[in-house]
């Protein structure tokens, strides 16, 4: 899903976007999109997670929209993610909960950015 631009849309992305703060300044960096990836927002839930063969994370998100985000019509996507995001997909998953990516593109494990679990049950 190609995020319409609005206000609203870019507040979202400065929220959600991996914001890091350095030092005791409290300066903030935000990472930005590239040209060719937009920054995406997709909402649904995690229909199964797990290590696979050679120490990488497998995990299946299903985009089916929620939090006034509406579904991209991809379906669902199986994809290696890194282990911070892992680890809240696991969570998800084992707690019955939404999730909220917010990536660089598809909602694939290399283009993550940020992954949040809610406090909706799927």
């Amino acid at each position: 899903m190609r995020m319409p631009k609005t206000n609203k849309t870019k507040n979202a992305i400065i929220a959600l976007g991996k914001a890091i703060k350095t030092g005791t300044t409290g300066k903030v960096t935000v990472l930005k999109s590239s040209p060719t990836s937009p920054m995406q927002l997709y909402a649904g839930y995690i229909s199964m997670a797990g290590p696979c063969s050679g120490g990488v994370f497998c995990v299946s998100f299903n985009d089916v929209g929620g939090f006034g985000i509406p579904a991209s019509g991809g379906g669902g996507t199986v994809s290696l993610w890194p282990k911070w995001a892992y680890d809240a997909a696991v969570s998800a998953l084992l707690n019955n909960r939404k999730v909220m990516i917010l990536a660089n593109g598809e909602a694939l494990g290399t283009n993550l950015v940020e992954v949040l679990v809610s406090n909706q049950v799927v």
